[in-house]
C-alpha cells in the first residue's frame, strides 16, 4: 500500500472504524480509472498524472473518494484544479470528501 504525504494513514484508519469489513480499500487510485473515456479524452497532461489518496468502496454507498489535502490546496489556482477535479469525479458518480492534512493529527 502506497502512502504520500501526511494525514493518509491516520484518515484510513478512521474509515476502516467507520466502515470496517463491510468496505474495499484503495490508495493512490489514478483519476483516469475513475472516470468514463469521454472525460479521460479531455484530460491535460497534469490530470493524467493525478492520483486520489484514498478511494472506498461500499454496498451501501456509492463510491467514496478521499482527497487529503494539504496547506498548497489553498492557493487559488489549486483550488480550481481541485474543483474541476472535485466535479469531475461526482459527475461520474463519486462522492467526494475533503480531508484536510491538519485535522488528521
Amino acid at each position: 500500500m502506497e502512502m504520500i504525504g501526511k494525514g493518509e494513514v491516520a484518515t484510513l484508519n478512521i474509515l476502516k472504524e467507520i466502515f470496517g469489513k463491510f468496505a474495499e480499500y484503495h490508495t493512490q487510485c489514478p483519476l483516469t480509472e475513475m472516470v468514463s473515456d469521454e472525460y479521460y479524452d479531455t484530460f491535460s497532461g497534469r490530470q493524467v498524472k493525478e492520483t486520489i489518496d484514498i478511494v472506498v468502496y461500499t454496498f451501501l454507498t456509492p463510491p467514496i473518494a478521499i482527497r487529503v489535502q494539504d496547506k498548497h490546496h489553498t492557493s487559488v489556482r489549486m483550488a480550481k484544479i481541485d474543483d474541476i477535479q472535485k466535479k469531475m469525479l461526482e459527475w461520474n458518480g463519486w462522492q467526494v470528501v475533503d480531508v484536510w492534512e491538519y485535522e488528521c493529527k
